[in-house]
């Protein structure tokens, strides 16, 4: 239901409802429903706007002639008692002077007894019944509590104190005995609550004839729950599930600030990138969105006065804020998980997250320093954005490769490729694996060669060894499981990571020391799904070396050894599997057996053993 559907239907509610009942609207906190209520419905019961939200403006500027509806707004959020209840309803009717004092009390009015009573016992401190005050009096007073088209709105049920079965009961009166129009605006899931049982069932056994039971759980109303929904079903006709027209809202709150920094992001790409924040963060919550908004001015006063930004800097500072928000208001405790300047890691959005923000909005530290090493680090961030090629025509051919002709699509792919080569900047590094993706799902039906894409995008990478975190790359590998050759895929995002990492192997910088003889075989035991798919194992061992460590081992050095080769050699599919090993085996073993026979008794033991074992791995080739 649409915000000018619900306006529609709320007042015809108020002129034509005969049952007597309240009508309610639920949705979960921050969801936008007392922003609806005061920006949306107010001012279209009251007359100045049509249903759509648009100002009635007539040539005598008049109002003549358009039915208005007055609208009493009571939170209950830490009310204790009914009392408390109607003498805030009576305020609030003095407040709007809905009835001049020097008006004549008349039949036809709804004149709410409900309210009165509560009123006298809060402000006269005892229970006064209708027989207790003279007949001109209470018309004086009835005046005072005269309901007629009035909508009264209660928010914010759940957080009252107020018991909520004398709450409903209360609205029951209201309702049922003295008519009264009325609005639940609440969060019913936070009103109704479960409890878990155990049931025994028997279940019958057709073999032995004999039963046994089965037990299961199953989730009821707790008494109080049931107790509550059988008064509203007698008190509230209709439960409206409040759905917010997130466009609309969002750009009504930045709005609301007057700001003309913050009117700039009231574009459709900025307002489609905020739900697409809020839909990552699973939360919609409005109250977030106005306290970001807020942040977003006080940091731009205190941090960005002096000098000129660019507003896609300003924009990804909004941005930001708007998450940390969100993340607030779930009740998040956020840790700082980044470098001096900004955090990728924080924000899945493909936006960061500067520190100087993260510090200022959290702890109000304040240190303009940060703010132009900041900005330095975004411009190099753009190139891991999400949204640098989110408009690109090459991009999208792509992407789309089965709805493109094969012309179509080769030619994108040597836009791609051109581009790639021409500099690293043309890009965006974050849609590197999307890429190759696309180009092993061609790959048979469009020729080209991968391994010319990776080997560039791995030279790029390399440049930028430590800069950002390898989350950049390989946080969507999800999203390929399904795929024909997603292990091959893996592997190659791994290999990006790797790069990205600046992780070198544990050989590339292995001295051969006997000592680490035990860290050899170690990283053998942690590299043996990649010697498996290698098929080789001494193609990154320097063989004269791996002799000279043994030969100059200890007895427990070289059994470290001997075991690490055995190791590597194990559970090959086939026989021929490391073949390509085997002439660097044999040379090992030449070397070993032509070396001088060790004095030491365990020395040659553990020598005629590795001989032994060397000469298997070779027959076994």
């Amino acid at each position: 239901m649409t915000n000018a559907e619900l306006n529609e239907y709320i007042k015809h509610y108020i002129e034509n409802d005969k049952t007597n009942s309240a009508i309610m609207l639920t949705a979960p906190w921050g969801t936008g429903k007392s922003y609806y209520i005061k920006n949306r419905l107010i001012p279209f019961l009251e007359g100045k706007t049509d249903a759509k939200g648009n100002l009635i403006i007539k040539d005598d500027n008049s109002t003549e002639g358009i039915k208005k509806t007055k609208c009493i707004v009571i939170s209950l959020y830490g009310i204790y008692d009914i009392e408390t209840i109607s003498k805030n309803i009576y305020l609030e009717l003095r407040s709007i002077n809905v009835f001049p004092d020097n008006e004549v009390f008349t039949t036809g009015k709804v004149v709410a007894k409900t309210v009165l009573k509560g009123l006298l016992k809060t402000t006269l401190n005892f229970d006064v019944k209708d027989y207790e005050i003279e007949k001109e009096d209470l018309e004086n007073i009835y005046k005072s509590v005269d309901l007629s088209n009035i909508l009264l709105i209660f928010e914010d049920i759940e957080r009252s104190n107020i018991d909520i079965i004398k709450f409903m009961g209360y609205i029951n009166n209201l309702v049922e005995q003295d008519g009264v129009r009325v609005l639940l605006v609440t969060n019913e899931a936070e009103i109704i609550k479960y409890k878990y049982i155990t049931i025994e069932t028997k279940k019958k056994q057709i073999q032995d004839k004999h039963s046994s039971n089965k037990k299961e759980t199953q989730r009821i109303f707790t008494p109080k729950t049931q107790k509550y929904l059988s008064i509203k079903e007698k008190s509230v006709i209709d439960t409206i599930i409040y759905s917010f027209e997130y466009e609309t809202a969002i750009k009504d709150v930045i709005k609301e600030f007057a700001d003309s920094r913050l009117d700039s992001f009231i574009t459709d790409t900025n307002i489609r990138d905020i739900i697409s924040i809020m839909d990552v963060m699973k939360s919609q919550n409005l109250r977030a969105l106005k306290f970001a908004c807020q942040k977003t001015m006080d940091i731009f006063d205190t941090f960005l006065s002096d000098k000129c930004y660019t507003k896609k800097f300003k924009e990804e500072i909004f941005y930001g804020s708007i998450f940390i928000a969100l993340a607030l208001k779930k009740g998040q405790m956020l840790k700082w998980n980044g470098d001096n300047c900004c955090s990728t890691e924080m924000f899945l959005s493909g936006y960061p997250i500067s520190k100087f923000c993260f510090d200022y909005i959290l702890e109000q530290k304040i240190d303009k320093n940060l703010v132009d090493q900041t900005v330095k680090k975004y411009d190099k961030l753009r190139l891991y954005n999400n949204n640098k090629n989110k408009n690109d025509k090459d991009f999208q051919v792509l992407e789309q490769f089965l709805s493109n002709s094969e012309e179509e699509v080769k030619k994108a792919i040597a836009s791609i490729k051109a581009r790639l080569y021409k500099h690293k900047s043309e890009i965006a590094f974050v849609n590197y694996p999307k890429i190759i993706y696309c180009l092993m799902e061609l790959s048979g039906y469009v020729d080209d060669n991968i391994q010319d894409f990776i080997d560039k995008m791995c030279s790029y990478l390399k440049e930028e060894r430590g800069e950002l975190p390898s989350t950049i790359i390989s946080r969507d590998l999800p999203k390929y499981k399904g795929m024909k050759r997603y292990d091959t895929y893996k592997e190659i995002i791994g290999q990006f990571v790797s790069v990205l990492e600046n992780k070198e192997s544990f050989l590339e910088s292995f001295d051969y020391n006997p000592e680490k003889a035990e860290d050899f075989y170690n990283d053998t035991l942690d590299r043996k799904s990649e010697i498996l798919k290698e098929h080789s194992f001494t193609k990154k061992i320097d063989n004269s070396k791996i002799v000279e460590m043994f030969i100059k081992s200890t007895q427990e050095q070289m059994n470290y050894i001997r075991y690490a080769f055995i190791e590597a050699y194990t559970d090959a599919p086939n026989d021929h599997y490391f073949s390509a090993d085997k002439e660097d085996i044999q040379q090992i073993y030449d070397n070993i057996n032509s070396s001088e026979i060790p004095i030491d008794a365990i020395k040659r033991m553990q020598r005629d053993m590795f001989l032994k074992n060397l000469k298997s791995i070779i027959s076994d080739m």
